[in-house]
């Protein structure tokens, strides 16, 4: 079974800059997206992006925040999608759920995602600008958004034969 989890302070570093506070420094785009696209993780190169070219992504994720004037708190959503043993999974068909799986919140927000594949299990990480593209709201991350986004993405990878379990 495939398990989503969204990144949350109890289980992401905190920067030293703002102890306690995780991803709120200028910093934190710079720090992940990297860490994301990382070659040694994505041999495969399956990254993509919505609303920002891959190369760029967290250089015109933090220009967006500061061109609406929101490069504060919370700059970004981590969110990982880990596929479990015995699951017929291909870098490329995580890179096709990957996708879709993206587009949820791309139609609004810039969203980089990366599938790697230096671990046993391969594994999706999911990188939100939380200033939308669209007017510069930021994004509020309501539970009722977040079930929404939920039900979408189970049905993602069921023709497939692969579930979603969600973790808080």
């Amino acid at each position: 079974m495939a398990v989503f989890k969204v990144m949350h302070r109890k289980n992401t570093p905190t920067s030293p800059k703002f102890p306690g506070k995780k991803y709120h420094d200028e910093n934190s785009l710079y720090d992940v997206i990297p860490y994301c696209c990382n070659p040694q993780k994505t041999k495969s190169e399956y990254i993509g992006c919505f609303g920002a070219s891959v190369p760029y992504a967290a250089e015109q994720m933090d220009k967006l925040a500061i061109a609406y004037g929101k490069a504060s708190s919370i700059r970004l959503r981590h969110m990982m999608l880990s596929f479990g043993p015995g699951e017929r999974i291909t870098p490329f068909l995580a890179y096709q759920i990957a996708y879709q799986a993206a587009w949820y919140y791309g139609r609004e927000y810039q969203i980089l995602f990366a599938v790697h594949e230096n671990k046993q299990l391969l594994h999706v990480h999911f990188v939100m600008n939380t200033v939308s593209y669209l007017d510069g709201h930021k994004y509020a991350g309501k539970r009722e958004d977040y079930y929404k986004f939920q039900d979408y993405l189970i049905q993602i990878p069921k023709p497939f034969g692969i579930d979603i379990s969600f973790l808080a």
